[in-house]
């Protein structure tokens, strides 16, 4: 999980997050380092994300079936008979 401030999109450091089951309970703690990653392995599946950066919190809820399905969308593209002429990749 990488952590970045909205206004500069840099990466924060030094920077708390947590993880918590449904109940409310924390699963999985860490800090994140000097390029903003951090790594947890919670204990059970997590529900929650908080993290923490002074009196400053954000909230991240985690459950399958809430990301935006491409299935409903076009995304086949263009048949370049050719070969590959380039990639892009967009940021949605």
């Amino acid at each position: 999980m990488y952590v970045s401030d909205l206004l500069t999109v840099k990466p924060m450091s030094g920077v708390e997050v947590e993880l918590l089951d449904y109940q409310q309970q924390v699963v999985g703690t860490a800090t994140t380092d000097l390029n903003g990653m951090v790594v947890i392995s919670p204990k059970r599946k997590p529900f929650l994300v908080i993290v923490k950066n002074g009196v400053k919190r954000g909230y991240l809820k985690i459950r399958n079936g809430l990301s935006l399905s491409t299935s409903k969308f076009e995304t086949s593209g263009q048949t370049n008979r050719d070969g590959v002429k380039g990639f892009l990749y967009t940021e949605r």
